[in-house]
């Protein structure tokens, strides 16, 4: 007799053109045939062979107050209230304290080369848009691998005062990479100490098997001492359970969909946690603050449509425009 479907992420890509098949499904064509729907609210148009263009948003609000017939929101204040709390902090890297990007360019200068052929990084077509999907990753794993130094720093400075980390990195390579340098980094501090144990160290990605990772997070979860678990985040930025015990986790990695970008924080939110700062990191001259960009404009339709006050604030702190009278009072009253 009844149906209900439940969406942590409904608008995971920011558009209103993911509600349409769940909302399809439950409702039995509620709001009609997806074309009239993505004419009337993905302000749709017809692209490149006749190919509809779903990716804008268009009468938000009247979409808003059609749906409020059937969905319900659960406000995050309120699923959140009980559980721990999440300080969350972005990190502007300036380029003098950034690395090399060594390999990535490489394969960016390839994956370049390839969009030329194909006419272009404003040419439409499916070989044309993996590979500007592809390009876009490679940006973003370039601007992640100039992060390596400062997030190495952070996360041995955390195992020195006995905390347990997570840092979401983009490549396969740099998982092991970083791993190895933390590990250096933390040898060099203990060299000269005979009370400072070693961290246990994990990394993984998408390449190693799921029961595999599944093992290193339980491990992970269940450890007392310092530590530090090193993966992708496409690895391991949903439905995974175990990274809640976490005082400090960083995303060296930028997420590019509000999707991501909320699954990846809601990692560190869960029952039985701890108090978790989480830490973006912006490298200042490269992809990132094209990426902050998009992303933060990806939320306006989000914030039209639903309450999601989970994301309140979270474009001023990205843009680097917050409000200092305003982080002042919150100090103050945290204090």
């Amino acid at each position: 007799k009844f149906r209900a479907g439940l969406s942590a992420t409904p608008l995971a890509d920011g558009r209103p053109r993911g509600l349409w098949a769940p909302i399809d499904i439950l409702t039995c064509g509620a709001l009609g045939a997806f074309r009239d729907f993505a004419s009337r609210y993905c302000g749709a148009q017809i692209g490149y062979m006749g190919r509809m263009d779903d990716s804008g948003e268009s009468f938000v609000q009247e979409l808003r107050a059609r749906a409020s017939f059937f969905l319900h929101e659960v406000p995050y204040r309120v699923a959140a209230k009980y559980l721990p709390a999440v300080r969350f902090q972005v990190e502007y890297i300036e380029p003098g304290s950034q690395a090399r990007p060594d390999v990535v360019t490489a394969d960016l200068k390839k994956l370049a080369r390839e969009a030329v052929r194909l006419g272009g990084f404003e040419a439409q077509g499916e070989a044309a848009e993996q590979v500007r999907r592809a390009t876009i990753e490679m940006r973003l794993a370039e601007a992640c691998t100039r992060k390596r130094p400062w997030v190495v720093a952070e996360v041995v400075e955390a195992l020195k005062s006995g905390q347990k980390g997570v840092v979401l990195t983009a490549r396969r390579k740099e998982c092991e990479r970083w791993a190895k340098e933390i590990e250096e980094g933390w040898h060099a501090y203990a060299a000269d100490r005979t009370d400072a144990a070693d961290p246990a160290i994990w990394w993984a990605h998408g390449g190693v098997p799921e029961t595999i990772r599944a093992e290193m997070i339980e491990s992970y979860a269940k450890h007392d001492g310092p530590c530090v678990f090193i993966a992708n985040g496409q690895a391991v930025g949903t439905a995974v359970d175990g990274l809640q015990h976490t005082d400090l986790a960083i995303l060296a990695m930028l997420p590019w969909s509000p999707g991501d970008y909320i699954q990846w924080k809601g990692r560190f939110q869960r029952m039985q946690g701890r108090i978790c700062l989480i830490k973006i990191v912006v490298a200042v001259g490269t992809y990132d603050e094209r990426v902050v960009q998009i992303l933060t404009d990806k939320f306006g339709p989000i914030e039209q449509f639903l309450e999601a006050d989970e994301i309140k604030g979270d474009k001023d702190s990205l843009l680097g425009i917050e409000d200092e009278e305003k982080l002042v009072k919150a100090a103050l009253e945290s204090l």
